[in-house]
């Protein structure tokens, strides 16, 4: 079987990843709906929680699977699969962030939406960027 990243790898790139998005999305958080920074990085700290409980098992069971039925490790993943893999993962998280966005942010249901979409469309981008570039400074060891 090929080499994967391990859980702990993937812990540890999840919390990158979420860190550097918050800095990014916080202040746009803030200039769309009018929050004040507190309410904004908390608003953002809780959906960035949710996602990072789900990440890890998204990035590990993508990997295994595409593992089995290409033979290829993560790190030598050809661009149109990195698109598939960035589009799931956040289709996959506005699950989780549409109810949270309500609770937690007090927004309505279209505000939720409305914010869902802008998130959406700049994490599929970020994603793509940054796992391309963390594969490449921290490749897969392969076996």
């Amino acid at each position: 079987m090929l080499a994967t990243r391990t859980l702990r790898e993937r812990i540890v790139q999840t919390c990158l990843f979420e860190a550097i998005g918050i800095a990014c999305v916080t202040p746009l958080f803030m200039a769309f709906y009018g929050g004040h920074a507190s309410e904004s990085l908390a608003m953002m700290l809780a959906i960035s929680v949710a996602v990072m409980i789900w990440a890890p098992f998204y990035g590990f069971v993508f990997d295994r699977v595409e593992a089995r039925k290409t033979g290829r490790v993560a790190s030598d993943r050809p661009a149109a699969v990195r698109v598939i893999h960035a589009v799931l993962y956040e289709v996959t998280s506005v699950g989780m962030t549409l109810p949270l966005a309500m609770a937690v942010g007090g927004l309505s249901f279209g505000q939720a939406v409305g914010l869902n979409i802008w998130l959406t469309l700049f994490y599929v981008v970020y994603a793509y960027g940054f796992f391309l570039i963390y594969d490449w400074f921290r490749p897969v060891a392969k076996t």
